[in-house]
């Protein structure tokens, strides 16, 4: 597929690009004439994900990024990028009260601190270089409310989207657009592997994983954003954005707005 009319080419840097929605993002980035750096947390993914670009025709250039590991950051920062997608992370599903600490702090390691050293690096080429850029923060809908034994993930998330708020503020004098992308479940294997990570408890997630849809549209939505300017959120399905606007509602009428 060609680059549709009109659309400028962006070079773009997806973490997380090694399977699901980042390797999805990635081959209709690239599909369209942008430049991509699909980046991947360990060695053993960069063939496949080479491979899956290869097999489509597609070029884009593939190499490690662990985001806990200092050498690989810098290295993911130094790419010509004009493009930062945060698309990559950890988590496990479950009682946060219940879940082992060890594994609350990789999820934020990875999803907060890590993203955010990426980012401190990426900003800082960016703003030196003068010539603008965007950084793409893709949290969740848990980022938003917190479902029913969604707590270690959703805390995370929670922590990204304040992060990204701040990060908005910060770089806008310098001409750098910030945006967030709030995907719902969508069936790329991620979620399964929150589950996995779940500590043992009564709590039934066969519900969770049944809402989980195609990921066609939101691999295009998180395309779209990486490349044209639009609103700061975009919440993907739609529909969802009733849902989070109901649980907020919720805390509100649960509000004591207190003092003079």
């Amino acid at each position: 597929m060609g680059r549709p009319s009109g659309e400028h080419t962006e070079s773009v840097l997806i973490t997380g690009a090694g399977s699901g929605l980042g390797l999805g993002t990635g081959l209709t980035l690239a599909a369209r004439g942008h430049r991509v750096f699909a980046t991947v947390e360990r060695d053993d993914q960069i063939e496949p994900a080479r491979a899956a670009f290869a097999e489509r025709g597609l070029a884009a250039e593939v190499s490690r990024l662990d985001l806990l590991d200092p050498a690989d950051r810098e290295a993911a920062a130094a790419l010509d990028a004009s493009v930062l997608l945060n698309n990559a992370g950890f988590g496990a599903e479950g009682p946060l009260l219940r879940t082992d600490s060890a594994v609350v702090r990789k999820t934020f390691e990875v999803n907060v601190f890590g993203t955010l050293e990426l980012t401190r690096l990426v900003s800082d080429r960016l703003v030196a270089a003068g010539r603008g850029g965007r950084i793409v923060f893709v949290t969740s809908v848990a980022g938003l409310f917190v479902a029913p034994g969604a707590g270690p993930y959703g805390a995370s998330k929670f922590a990204l989207e304040a992060m990204a708020q701040a990060v908005r503020q910060e770089l806008r004098p310098h001409g750098i657009d910030v945006r967030v992308v709030e995907p719902g479940p969508f069936s790329t294997g991620f979620n399964e592997k929150l589950v996995e990570n779940a500590p043992a408890s009564e709590h039934d997630f066969s519900d969770f994983l049944a809402m989980q849809r195609d990921p066609a549209p939101a691999v295009e939505t998180i395309a779209r954003v990486a490349v044209e300017s639009g609103p700061y959120r975009t919440i993907v399905p739609g529909e969802f954005g009733a849902i989070v606007r109901e649980q907020q509602d919720r805390l509100w009428a649960e509000t004591d707005l207190a003092g003079p």
